[in-house]
């Protein structure tokens, strides 16, 4: 059986998430993730943001997701936050597009 994610959406805004999938792709007019939104996520493995509209990656967002291999994003318009990817210890690739984007402090520490 599939495992149900659990994805919180308002206004654009990714405000929570409690699934346990293995890979997740984000679509359609999303603007940010919010901070500490998928903070020591023991399962995510892989993340796809597929939104033209995208601009922030919030603070500690992804922080301590140590599964966490892949992430790629179509379109980065603003910043990433700090911390964002912090101890994300088997981070092996991260795909963002050539543009004007602010990175924040410790995003790969």
């Amino acid at each position: 059986m599939a495992k149900k994610i659990e994805l919180v959406i308002e206004n654009g805004i990714v405000t929570g998430y409690s699934g346990e999938s293995k890979k997740l792709v984000i679509e359609g007019d999303i603007k940010e993730i919010a901070d500490s939104v998928f903070k020591n996520c023991e399962f995510l493995e892989e993340v796809y943001i597929r939104s033209q509209s995208f601009k922030t990656i919030g603070k500690k967002a992804f922080y301590g997701c140590k599964k966490l291999k892949v992430f790629e994003i179509d379109t980065l318009k603003g910043s990433i936050s700090d911390f964002a990817f912090e101890n994300c210890t088997n981070l092996k690739s991260i795909i963002i597009p050539n543009g004007a984007i602010k990175i924040g402090e410790n995003v790969f520490k």
